[in-house]
């Protein structure tokens, strides 16, 4: 499997009320235009491209975001576009360990 090489380098998960969590996502310059930024995760099982988990364009260049009702307790989860050989990856392209995060 080939990873791209690309870097995301600003991750944060909002929690709001009532399980709803707001995460946004702010890519560098370097990433690739035009493919769709998603989240795959333990609560989505783990599918790259999977609807209803792709990040939408903010305002802002280059900052993503999405509102999730993410379940309790311990999430892992990694940002594709759109399939795992553009799964995101560490500088020098290899693999990034999974994100993890507790609610």
């Amino acid at each position: 499997m080939t990873r791209t090489k690309y870097l995301f380098f600003l991750f944060l998960l909002v929690n709001t009320a009532f399980g709803q969590s707001k995460i946004f996502l702010e890519l560098p310059t370097n990433t690739p235009n035009g493919d769709p930024i998603y989240i795959a995760g333990n609560f989505q099982g783990w599918n790259p491209g999977k609807e209803g988990f792709q990040l939408q364009k903010s305002e802002k260049e280059g900052l993503y975001v999405i509102e999730l009702n993410l379940p309790e307790g311990q999430v892992e989860f990694k940002f594709t576009r759109g399939s795992w050989t553009k799964v995101e990856a560490n500088l020098d392209g290899s693999p990034r360990a999974n994100r993890q995060y507790s609610i």
